[in-house]
């Protein structure tokens, strides 16, 4: 059905129309979170940075194994009214199953089956940054027959965590 939400207001003396939003049937006991209007007082910006780096290697009969970590880093920055406080709640694209919520702490988020959800409190005036954190590991697999001289030479000297027996092997 249609919800149609008011809000009280003094300068009005009465209430005031704020929105309308149309909801599907939910079940006993289901919980939703209804988007129903744009707030032009309160400006969040986001600014995204990616990394990969490799960590552990091995390398055993003829095939290296890279343990690679992912890391998306979000920045919401979010500026509340000069006079009002607001509480924010941030919906943050899931990446897939394998991505681990490190920041904030995972029991602060609330997990759908697309998003990651955080409430925010911000008060007025404030302008607040909100980092979320989502890791990943994964291993990749090459075989050393396949791979030039020099990507094993790179992977003797620079790359990676490698126990210093395995990086002279690959030295020599």
């Amino acid at each position: 059905g249609v919800l149609t939400l008011y809000e009280e207001s003094p300068l009005l003396k009465g209430t005031n129309f704020v929105g309308d939003a149309q909801l599907s049937v939910l079940g006993k006991g289901e919980k939703r979170i209804v988007s129903y209007a744009l707030d032009n007082k309160t400006t969040i910006d986001r600014a995204d940075k990616s990394t990969s780096t490799e960590g552990q290697i091995t390398a055993e009969r003829g095939v290296i194994r890279t343990a690679v970590k992912s890391r998306a880093e979000t920045v919401y920055t979010i500026k509340a009214p000069a006079e009002e406080d607001r509480v924010v709640v941030i919906e943050h694209p899931r990446m897939g199953a394998d991505y681990k919520v490190v920041e904030p702490d995972p029991k602060d988020v609330e997990v759908t089956d697309t998003h990651y959800r955080l409430k925010v409190a911000v008060k007025a005036g404030e302008t607040k940054p909100v980092r979320i954190v989502l890791e990943n590991q994964l291993w990749q697999s090459y075989s050393i027959s396949d791979m030039p001289v020099e990507q094993l030479l790179s992977y003797a000297s620079t790359r990676g965590t490698l126990a210093p027996a395995v990086r002279k092997a690959f030295g020599e």
